[in-house]
């Protein structure tokens, strides 16, 4: 009887743990095998709405008023090549930069596996280059550090403006489970390859933990971007988009 209760109280809190979806029955240790118990569970696990592609992330971003480059996306060569001529009437003729859209990071170092062709990210001088390495690029897979060897499958690729760049720097929003809150992360010394950053030079990473009841203020958010390196003027647009 000891046992029971033990096994029963057990239930009870697995139950109000995870809601009412488990149907309670009676077998011969007093309740449903561990198998159908953690199948629920899973079942009620909250999925990861926010791991969407790059295009996607830059339409969302720019909603909300954070300055992006301007570019279009495409599920064919054709298509890339036509909103490449498009793009360059918009900015000009300046270079234009062609993404793999994987869900993966390490996408310039990636190589494909039909093809063997290197790099996930390339500077193109015109449409016509666009065209070209959109064909070696779209439906197939992109093998990258971080995708393991099955790689994965490139449906969409995302042709941008380029911007030459100076110097990188690096901002993102974690959920961190040590805290069970948010995390706000920055370095100063780069933001491709941060993997490899950490690992070489872990003082270069920033650290701010958000409080989730009162959120993140203006105050913090100045102070974060003074941390990694912004003054001036570009202190002011860092904080305005830090406290979006």
């Amino acid at each position: 009887m000891a046992r029971f209760k033990s096994q029963f109280n057990f239930m009870l809190k697995f139950k109000r743990h995870i809601g009412n979806k488990i149907i309670w029955g009676r077998t011969n240790n007093f309740f449903y095998k561990k198998e159908y118990i953690f199948s629920s569970f899973r079942n009620n696990i909250g999925k990861r709405y926010l791991s969407i592609h790059e295009y996607l992330s830059v339409d969302l971003l720019r909603s909300h008023n954070v300055p992006c480059p301007e570019g279009y996306a495409a599920k064919t060569a054709e298509e890339a090549e036509e909103k490449a001529l498009l793009l360059q009437n918009v900015c000009g003729d300046n270079d234009l930069v062609i993404k793999a859209q994987v869900l993966s990071g390490g996408r310039g170092v990636g190589y494909f596996k039909e093809n063997n062709f290197e790099g996930g990210v390339h500077v193109c001088r015109n449409s016509m280059e666009v065209k070209e390495i959109a064909t070696k690029m779209l439906n197939n897979t992109l093998i990258t550090k971080q995708s393991g060897p099955e790689g994965k499958k490139c449906n969409t690729v995302f042709i941008c403006e380029r911007f030459y760049i100076r110097k990188e720097r690096y901002i993102a929003f974690l959920l961190d489970r040590n805290s069970d809150g948010i995390i706000l992360l920055g370095s100063s010394i780069g933001g491709s390859s941060i993997e490899d950053i950490i690992k070489k030079n872990p003082d270069a990473i920033y650290k701010l933990n958000i409080d989730i009841n009162n959120g993140l203020t203006t105050g913090q958010a100045r102070e974060f971007s003074e941390n990694i390196g912004f003054k001036n003027d570009q202190l002011n647009i860092v904080t305005r988009t830090i406290d979006v």
